[in-house]
């Protein structure tokens, strides 16, 4: 993604008035269960999904998971009356990779929102998670789509429920890890300075175990 892209993007949130504060709706688009029991379904990894099954990836994960978010939106505007409520599942652009999106929408959270919702799933999906931890790094209030605070000790409750989720679904621990990389929520650091070190720091942990798994089965790491 282009700097220029960005500098737009953040520009056309400031015309719209996001400067006054935003809730940031933080929900699976790419990734999530649906993502999970379509792999499971075909028997490949994540990237061969995308790769292998572009449309049924699109049909069964993206989809649906958009039309998600936009309920769960509806129900968070109806809890913040006139502040604006950022639904990522209406961003499309087709020259952005996945990282794009998570650049982005992190320079959204840093700069405009004042709250992120979590959605249900939400510690299903990579970019869901890095949110969470940066409304925690950004010291943001962080709630449900019912409107209910949640802690990071609440947090770190929902992700071990999803890793155990997870486990009984067959998935063996070093999958787990390297589709929702591990964080410790009730840890995470509330100084801006190191924001930048914990995000490459969640980056390394995921490209490690990627790079694990792709070595036990005897795969290449992709160009």
């Amino acid at each position: 993604m282009s700097h220029t892209g960005t500098e737009f993007g953040l520009r056309l949130m400031r015309v719209v008035g996001a400067q006054k504060g935003i809730t940031y709706l933080s929900a699976p688009i790419s990734t999530g269960l649906r993502d999970l029991a379509l792999m499971r379904k075909y028997g490949v990894t994540k990237q061969e999904l995308r790769e292998r099954y572009p449309r049924e990836y699109r049909a069964g994960v993206i989809t649906p998971n958009e039309r998600e978010s936009h309920k769960y939106a509806v129900m968070v505007r109806k809890l913040e009356g006139d502040r604006i409520v950022l639904d990522p599942g209406e961003l499309y652009v087709p020259e952005w990779t996945q990282p794009d999106y998570w650049a982005f929408w992190e320079e959204a959270i840093r700069g405009f929102a004042v709250e992120v919702a979590l959605a249900p799933g939400w510690a299903f999906s990579t970019g869901a998670r890095l949110e969470a931890k940066v409304a925690l790094q950004t010291s943001l209030k962080l709630i449900d789509v019912q409107g209910k605070q949640l802690t990071p000790e609440d947090l770190q409750v929902i992700d071990g429920k999803a890793r155990a989720h997870m486990l009984r679904d067959g998935w063996s621990q070093a999958e787990i890890e390297s589709y929702i990389p591990w964080i410790d929520f009730t840890t995470v650091s509330f100084d801006r300075s190191d924001y930048n070190d914990n995000v490459r720091a969640f980056s390394d942990i995921a490209e490690r175990h990627n790079t694990e798994i792709r070595e036990r089965r005897g795969e290449e790491k992709p160009e």
